[in-house]
This record gives C-alpha cells, sequence and structure tokens, in this order.
C-alpha cells in the first residue's frame, strides 16, 4: 500500500528536489521522456502533481535536474518520504544516471507558513547515499572561539526573583538544557544561588531599551545569558561558548528570543533553515533589521542517543526517516522490485528544525539532529564542579557544539560516533551590528 493512504493525509506540501545528472547532457535527453512520463503517472494517490521544474546544464558533462511535486502527507518527514519515493520510481531505469549523494530537498507546507516580514519559511533537507545512508552533502565550517566580553560597567551586588516564578515556568525543560552544560539545579533555591553566583562575576555587553544584558563563562565552556533591569532578572538562558557553526543569512527574530535564519554556504546557496534561540535577541530587536555573518552554535541534547557509527545508526530505528508504527509496514511494491531499503531512512548527517514549519509565533529551538562527532571531551563547570561532555558534531550544512549532561552520558563519545535525537539550539552571530548596541 503506498504510504500515502487516505487515513494519514493531514495536509499538503510543495516539495522540490534537485539531483545531479551523470554523463552529460546527451545521457540525459536519452531517459528524459520516460523519466518524465512515469513522473506524471505516479503510483501513490497522495500525489497530486509532479512535474520537471528546471533543468540547469553547466558544461558538456554536469547538468542538475529539479523536479516540484505537491502531495498530501501527514508531516514534512512523510512529504519528503513520497517524493522521494517518487523520483526513483520514475528513475527506476536509471538510477546511475543520477547523483544521489549530492540529491537535495526543499519542502513547505501549503498555504506557506510567513515569518514576521512575510516571507515564506521553507526548509531544505539532505537526503542521503542510496548505497550507504549515512551520507549526504554537508557544508562545513570551523570557527574560533568566543572572544571574552568586555564589562560596560559593573552589574548590582545583588539580583532579584520572584519566589517560585522561574522554577515552576520553565519546568523540566530548562532543567534539561542547564544539566548540558554542568548548571543542573533541582529546586527554586539552588537556581537563585545559581543565578546570583553568575551574576557577580557578570560581564554586561549591552544595554538594550533600558535592560542590562550580560554573560558569565568560566573556562570549562558553560555560560549564563542574563538580561535585568533595576536589579529584578528578567530572562536567562544557558549557553555554551561555541567553537562550531555554521553561515547564517537573513536571521532575524520571530517570536519572543527564537531567530530564523538560512544557512548558506561560502557562495551563499541556501543549504538548510533553522530556528534556534538567539543568544543577542535583544541586540537583534533593538537593531531592527536583518543580520548575516558567521556563527557560533550550540545544540544542547535534552533527548540524544549515542551511536556506535553510521552503519549502527542506520540499523536503527531512530534513523527512520517518520519514526511511526505505519512507516514500519510492508514496503510498497516498487520498494520490492528494485531491492530498496525499507522503511525510508535519514543519513547519519540530517537536520530538522521543528520551528520552521509550525506558526512563527510558536516556534522554538527544537530540532531532530544527526551528526558524526569529530572530538570530544569531559568538561567540568568551576562554579558547581559538575561534568559535562562536548562533542563537536558535523550535520547537514554547519558544525555545532553538542553538550550532553554527564549523568545521563557516561562514556565519552570518540571521533566517527553518530548522536543523534532531539537538541534544543542556540546561537550567536559574529557581526559589528550585534555588538555593544545601547537604546
Amino acid at each position: 500500500m503506498p504510504r500515502g493512504t487516505a487515513a494519514r493525509w493531514k495536509g499538503r506540501y510543495a516539495v522540490r528536489l534537485s539531483v545531479p545528472r551523470r554523463g552529460g547532457w546527451r545521457a540525459w535527453g536519452a531517459v528524459r521522456v520516460g523519466f518524465e512520463r512515469a513522473l506524471a503517472d505516479p503510483a501513490d494517490p497522495a500525489i497530486a502533481s509532479a512535474e520537471i521544474a528546471s533543468e540547469v546544464r553547466r558544461g558538456a558533462d554536469y547538468g542538475r535536474v529539479s523536479i516540484a511535486l505537491t502531495a498530501a502527507a501527514a508531516d514534512v518527514a512523510d512529504a519528503l518520504a513520497i517524493a522521494w519515493d517518487a523520483f526513483r520510481s520514475a528513475a527506476r531505469d536509471d538510477l546511475t544516471g543520477w547523483e544521489v549523494t549530492a540529491a537535495a530537498a526543499e519542502v513547505q507546507p501549503e498555504p506557506p507558513l510567513t515569518g514576521a516580514s512575510g516571507h515564506h519559511r521553507p526548509a531544505f533537507l539532505h537526503l542521503p547515499d542510496e548505497r550507504s545512508p549515512s551520507t549526504c552533502r554537508v557544508l562545513s565550517v570551523r570557527l574560533r572561539g568566543r572572544a571574552a566580553s568586555t564589562p560596560v560597567s559593573s552589574p548590582p551586588a545583588t539580583i532579584q526573583m520572584q519566589p517560585g516564578h522561574w522554577v515552576q515556568r520553565k519546568g523540566d525543560e530548562v532543567s534539561s538544557a542547564l544539566a548540558c552544560v554542568g548548571l543542573a539545579v533541582s529546586d527554586e533555591d539552588e537556581f537563585r544561588w545559581l543565578v546570583t553566583s553568575a551574576h557577580r562575576a557578570i560581564c554586561e555587553t549591552g544595554i538594550v531599551d533600558g535592560v542590562r544584558v550580560g554573560r558569565w563563562q568560566d573556562d570549562s565552556g558553560a555560560a549564563l545569558i542574563l538580561g535585568w533591569q533595576s536589579g529584578e532578572l528578567l530572562d536567562f538562558a544557558p549557553a555554551y561558548t561555541a567553537a562550531s557553526g555554521g553561515l547564517l543569512a537573513g536571521c532575524r527574530l520571530i517570536n519572543e528570543s527564537v531567530a530564523f535564519a538560512k544557512v548558506i554556504d561560502a557562495d551563499g546557496h541556501q543549504l538548510t533553515a533553522m530556528t534556534f534561540e538567539a543568544e543577542q535577541y535583544r541586540h537583534l530587536l533593538a537593531l531592527g533589521h536583518q543580520v548575516s555573518g558567521p556563527a557560533r552554535i550550540t545544540a544542547l541534547g535534552v533527548d540524544v542517543i549515542i551511536y556506535p557509527d553510521a552503519d549502527a545508526f542506520a540499523a536503527s530505528p531512530g534513523s527512520q526517516l517518520h519514526p511511526s508504527p505505519g512507516s514500519a509496514s510492508e514496503p510498497p511494491p516498487h520498494y520490492r522490485e528494485n531491492g530498496w531499503p525499507w522503511p525510508p531512512r535519514l543519513g547519519a548527517e540530517s537536520f530538522i528544525s521543528h520551528g520552521v514549519f509550525t506558526d512563527p509565533a510558536q516556534a522554538g529551538s527544537r530540532a531532530r539532529l544527526s551528526g558524526t562527532v569529530l572530538d570530544a571531551a569531559r568538561h567540568v563547570c568551576a562554579l558547581t564542579g559538575q561534568p559535562f561532555i562536548v562533542a563537536a558534531v558535523r550535520t547537514a550544512g554547519f558544525e555545532a557544539d553538542l553538550c550532553l549532561a554527564a549523568s545521563d552520558h557516561r562514556e565519552v563519545p570518540v571521533p566517527g560516533n553518530i548522536i543523534s535525537g532531539t537538541v534544543v539550539l542556540s546561537a550567536a552571530i559574529d557581526t559589528p551590528l550585534l555588538t555593544g548596541v545601547t537604546a
């Protein structure tokens, strides 16, 4: 039975697949008619339309073909799986003629969601290599560590908090995030001590709309970003002094402290998109326009699993593109005929930002991230004495420093391991526009 059964349809999605061709334009011309005919007559009733959208030729030996589909699907992952099935069905007699390792996909709900500026917010997903589900095309950008903040004035000796306000409001979500950087607390008293201690050693980074903003960090890299006014705590966020990252473009706030940005390569081509906690959100708000530049990206691993290698991840339920009972059912006939793996799986370096596909007013900073460990080490927060683990990971479009609570992960990952699961993303953009904004 096709994946897109009527019982599972919940919305319509526009999908654009872009795949390079092998063998040059003449080889593509020989199979183009058959491919287009098969694409226009899909077996899956979930597909409302499918066509060749564009064909780009660069020299005698390179071409890239893009196809556009509209499909009814349960969610973004389901829409991507349906589109990939349709492509492989149309290309079943000529799969070797495609560079599937360099394929990319753009998925956008219909009607399109808009951000604060009214622009559409598509997301780009990298597809796994058909021969090895762990392989995909990525950009690796390594950045130097953050320079120390310069105090602009001394903070007050004490900071006030409403009794019970922070722990009750934030709950388990912030507790898990704090534990990822060695700052775990168990009650309001411990949280008050943590914030007060960090505040005493904080370095202010600016005054925005009368709110003082500062960053505390120690040699372990653990950090807290605080906002306070008249001695009262207004907000806080756990962070890490990241050294990994990527290039962001069009970064803008979409709600409170959450920002949206495109991840681009060195030539300005979009690789993916993300929503994240913006460490400089008050500065962004005061600036009043979008910014771009290299960013240091932190992923707090609130619910992740470490796998020995890409093969182990590919064989696990965690790699399924749509991890639901329905995706483990019998494969469609064309999958069996071609010997394709079922269910469809994500690559070991893949990334889906959940906030990209939700109402901007409700978007958060959580994402489904899978990445290859490049290096890792155990750190100890000097303030609390708590250990935590930091792994530099490479995923689709960028690198990130992924922080893990030592209480959940006893062993330090080694290079080549795969870490996959739910993370909370934060980022700081290196641009003079966000330095010392005062309003």
